[in-house]
């Protein structure tokens, strides 16, 4: 371990040995449950069981724990070939610059007619 994590931890201890002192009369009430509990630590763990309990999955979990397979893994693929096309897209950015700055000197050789670029005069 290294020292962040010698010092978080003995943060988090200090905090807990401040938290049981500083404990109300009646213990740690908690919202979720309505009850009372000795430690900070068994109040955070039931009501986290609680609020688990209570988490009643959307329309859109619903829909998407219900979709077959094969379509699943075809919006995964669709998803991971759009990403894949995004960083290309970002990758070729220079290039495109380049392409773009090269078209148009070519354009503008083949309007003034410049000697310098023998390929690009018009052709008669």
């Amino acid at each position: 371990m290294n020292h962040t994590t010698h010092v978080r931890r003995a943060i988090e201890q200090e905090q807990q040995r401040n938290a049981q002192r500083n404990a109300p009369p009646g213990g740690f009430y908690g919202r979720l449950t309505g009850k009372t509990y000795e430690t900070v630590e068994a109040m955070r763990h039931h009501e986290r069981l609680e609020a688990m309990r209570r988490n009643i999955p959307t329309d859109e979990e619903a829909a998407f724990d219900a979709m077959p397979a094969d379509k699943l893994r075809g919006h995964i693929e669709r998803a991971m070939q759009s990403k894949q096309e995004k960083t290309d897209l970002l990758t070729s950015g220079i290039d495109l610059q380049t392409f773009l700055s090269f078209t148009l000197n070519t354009s503008i050789a083949r309007r003034t007619r410049l000697r310098w670029f023998p390929s690009c005069a018009p052709e008669a």
